[in-house]
């Protein structure tokens, strides 16, 4: 299995479900994994775990209110900064 931390461009753009997830953050900021399930139409499991390895990544940055966890994008990341550039551009 691929270490995610070490993930190439290639493996973590092949993922529609990521860069889905990249675009509804970026288009609507923070979200908890409910939303973003609605906004993506994807499962509850598979959102779930594409976060995690976005966490892992750094892509992503979760804040936690006890049980309730809203996710948005990490700005301060300079592979976000080319991802929003990508999104804007395309």
């Amino acid at each position: 299995m691929i270490e995610e931390r070490n993930l190439e461009i290639e493996e973590f753009l092949s993922s529609k479900t990521r860069v889905k997830i990249i675009k509804v953050l970026y288009e609507l900021g923070e979200l908890n994994i409910r939303r973003i399930c609605q906004k993506v139409g994807s499962a509850y499991s598979i959102v779930k775990s594409n976060l995690e390895i976005m966490e892992e990544l750094g892509i992503v940055q979760c804040k936690r209110y006890g049980r309730i966890r809203l996710y948005s994008l990490n700005n301060n990341n300079p592979k976000v900064k080319l991802l929003i550039r990508l999104i804007e551009v395309w």
